[in-house]
């Protein structure tokens, strides 16, 4: 059996809301929120960008870190974000979004250069 690590993940949407999944890709997942083909809620709160991620062994640690975290209050998930945010977790979610930016500038170069 091959293990296959799960993450938690939080993203913070263009109104300013903060949305939490599971997913076995986070760069992966995040694009296809982008993409408008995510959860439903991000849907029309694209772009979405990387906050915070923590790195499970089994997607079932993965999904009910998830559930606990969205049961918290806003001030408590930034104080939690905040708390366990370690500079290798800072640098990948850099890396992460700066990723997605670059796509997200070249989607949208294609998109403005097409002739009606």
């Amino acid at each position: 059996m091959v293990l296959t690590k799960s993450f938690m993940y939080v993203v913070k949407c263009s109104d300013d809301t903060l949305y939490a999944g599971y997913t076995t890709n986070i760069l992966r997942r995040l694009e296809v929120h982008n993409e408008k083909k995510g959860a439903k809620y991000t849907k029309s709160r694209v772009p979405v960008i990387l906050k915070y991620y923590e790195e499970f062994l089994t997607k079932s640690e993965a999904i009910k870190r998830e559930y606990a975290f969205k049961q918290l209050k806003k001030e408590n998930k930034l104080a939690y974000i905040q708390e366990n945010l370690t500079q290798e977790k800072k640098n990948y979610i850099k890396e992460i979004n700066a990723k997605l930016k670059e796509k997200n500038n070249a989607v949208f170069s294609t998109n403005t250069n097409r002739k009606p």
